[in-house]
């Protein structure tokens, strides 16, 4: 099951076995579940009066890949229950009803992402973007995809921005950037079968049976 098909009202109301920090997250929750959904990891963990890391760990017990996650999941949930008719299933047998149900998880989405913005924090960043003499987008792995995708966009506004999927290519153009030009990194925890692929990869340049082997092999020793 995906983060974006678990629900995490219904997780954290079933779910057993909580440490009494991890309690205090779930009290806190369902005693204040118009505001949870807009606070960062960070925020809820101070109002539960426990660690940001412990908040971390509730989310992975739960299932949830991230914190983000959660707080997407969450904030779905929540916003299904102001919608009467609203539900989380999306059926080719009703086609009217699973677009509005589309609909009412992304704006959740998005207003869960909008909650979670520092203002002051993007009002730097669109400054350092807009005055830059060249933006440059790099990533790894599965993100790479991220990366092309930031730079066909920026380029549309006009921005001079280059990205690249091969990491020596992205680091020697990092190498040639002055002040003012703005280099971007996006960074995504590979997990599983991804990791095992991408240490294939760095490892021999391909992802071969053998390459594979090499890779498990390897993380299976971290492991031990």
């Amino acid at each position: 099951m995906t983060d974006s098909s678990k629900s995490a009202l219904s997780l954290i109301s079933t779910h057993q076995g909580y440490s009494e920090s991890e309690q205090r997250i779930v009290d806190y929750i369902l005693e204040h579940q118009s505001e949870a959904p807009r606070l960062t990891a960070a925020q809820l963990s101070r109002a539960a009066a426990t660690s940001e890391a412990t908040v971390s760990r509730f989310c992975r017990k739960l299932g949830f890949g991230s914190f983000r996650s959660f707080q997407f999941s969450l904030a779905r949930d929540l916003e299904s229950q102001r919608n009467e008719g609203l539900t989380d299933e999306v059926s080719l047998d009703n086609m009217e009803q699973s677009l509005k149900n589309i609909l009412a998880a992304k704006v959740s989405e998005l207003n869960a992402t909008i909650d979670g913005i520092d203002h002051d924090t993007l009002a730097a960043v669109v400054h350092a973007l807009k005055n830059a003499g060249v933006i440059e987008f790099a990533a790894v792995g599965n993100t790479n995809a991220v990366a092309l995708d930031a730079t066909f966009k920026f380029s549309q506004l006009g921005l001079r921005c280059m990205a690249s999927t091969i990491s020596e290519t992205a680091i020697g153009f990092a190498l040639t950037l002055k002040p003012g030009d703005v280099p971007q990194t996006h960074l995504d925890e590979v997990t599983g079968d991804a990791r095992t692929a991408e240490i294939a990869r760095m490892l021999s340049g391909d992802q071969s049976e053998a390459s594979l082997a090499h890779a498990r092999q390897m993380l299976e020793e971290a492991r031990a």
